[in-house]
């Protein structure tokens, strides 16, 4: 009979050594923020992957033959929030710098990231809800921050379907307009750069510190997301349904050495999730 004991050894892996490319470039950077989706990972993303077969020394971290769609899509949603949520915090430090280097910041491409994120999110927990329903088993997810989610998808949508937004360049060009400020439509006079010009200081908001406080909104969100999940899928990783179901029973109990047996290949370190390629330690 299964036990969560046939799994202690997923515990050895770290984003930072047994990520993908991605994953082991961005996981310093957010590691603290995003902590909940290693959890997960490991306990859960991981036993649909090669990494469980000791033999499997190349494409190891590519998914498992035999999988079903479901979990293949469940995977695919929770790497999205993940890549989107990242590429969010990433457009912040490149603001910064460019704000630094006398450059130009461009604030739309948070928002694009940022509303990625959450309807990657949406999907994810469509997928979880249907993998566990069968197991009668529910995930605890926290409260939607509607307030964050409508600033976000606010900024998103005029950046993508009005005229270009104006800034306060009369106040400072990294400043954009309040929340209320926005258009509503193509007929709105606030989208009329002449509107924008004629905001006040207190009318208008600096973007990368906005930006800021909605990534920061946004990961407290995702983690308790993440932190659901984990929960919820250590306990479906014993239903003898989903073990028959990805064919795992073949490598339980998961091998001791499954942290040192493949590293990654040093020459070749690009890749997306699932399509990076890795080879055996020499002398393992």
């Amino acid at each position: 009979m299964t036990s969560q004991a046939d799994f202690t050894s997923l515990e050895q892996l770290r984003l930072l050594d047994h990520g993908d490319a991605i994953e082991r470039f961005y996981w310093p950077k957010v590691s603290s923020s995003l902590s909940e989706y290693e959890i997960f990972w490991k306990k859960f993303v991981v036993l649909l992957t090669n990494r469980v077969d000791p033999l499997a020394y190349e494409n190891w971290i590519m998914l498992r033959d035999g999988l079903g769609q479901i979990y293949e899509s469940l995977l695919m949603a929770n790497y999205s929030t993940f890549y989107h949520c990242v590429v969010a915090h990433e457009q912040i430090e490149i603001g910064r710098k460019a704000k630094t280097d006398h450059g130009f910041n461009h604030p739309e491409l948070f928002f694009f990231s940022a509303r990625a994120s959450l309807e990657c999110l949406t999907a994810l927990q469509a997928q979880a809800g249907e993998v566990l329903r069968g197991s009668r088993i529910r995930p605890r997810f926290p409260r939607s921050p509607d307030k964050i989610i409508h600033s976000i998808k606010s900024y998103r949508d005029v950046f993508t379907h009005q005229s270009h937004l104006g800034r306060g360049s009369q106040l400072g060009r990294g400043l954009i307009p309040k929340l209320e400020h926005l258009p509503k439509s193509k007929d709105d006079p606030k989208l009329l750069w002449s509107y924008t010009t004629g905001l006040g200081a207190n009318e208008m908001t600096d973007a990368l510190d906005y930006q800021s406080m909605l990534w920061a909104e946004l990961a407290e969100y995702l983690q308790g997301n993440w932190k659901g999940l984990a929960e919820a899928f250590e306990q479906f990783r014993l239903d003898p349904a989903f073990i028959d179901a990805v064919n795992l029973e073949p490598f339980l109990p998961i091998y001791p050495g499954i942290a040192s047996n493949v590293m990654p290949r040093q020459a070749s370190p690009l890749a997306a999730s699932g399509m990076h390629i890795y080879e055996a330690k020499k002398g393992s």
